[in-house]
């Protein structure tokens, strides 16, 4: 697996480290997720029901960071094989304004590119 180590000191005498990955901010980035669906992409699962004899992947990224309580605690993430998919095939991008958030490229002469359509809930 990967990992990503993001933890800033709260409290250097109390040892406490701040909740800075949460509901409010984001628990990977794009950027994270991208290398993720790399690596997951990069090292597949092998399946006797699929034809190409992969399918998904068993890497795990841990994500080491500030939990609500202030202290250090390890987080483990896969992303979707549609995330997978959207890597494999260069069209995710990490948005630069927003650590949290990515885009679709647009279709271009050398690559088609579906329209991708989302739905966000909170």
């Amino acid at each position: 697996g990967k990992q990503w180590y993001n933890a800033e000191y709260g409290s250097m005498s109390e040892g406490t480290v701040k909740n800075l990955r949460n509901g409010d901010t984001f628990f990977l980035s794009a950027q994270e997720c991208i290398h993720a669906a790399y690596f997951q992409n990069k090292y597949p699962s092998p399946s006797q029901l699929n034809k190409s004899g992969k399918f998904g992947s068993k890497f795990v990224t841990v994500c080491i960071s500030g939990n609500e309580n202030n202290t250090i605690e390890m987080f483990a993430y896969q992303v979707s094989n549609q995330c997978m998919a959207l890597v494999r095939d260069n069209i995710l991008l990490p948005a630069k304004e927003h650590p949290g958030q990515a885009y679709v490229k647009n279709s271009s002469a050398e690559q088609y590119v579906p329209d991708v359509f989302f739905r966000e809930k909170r």
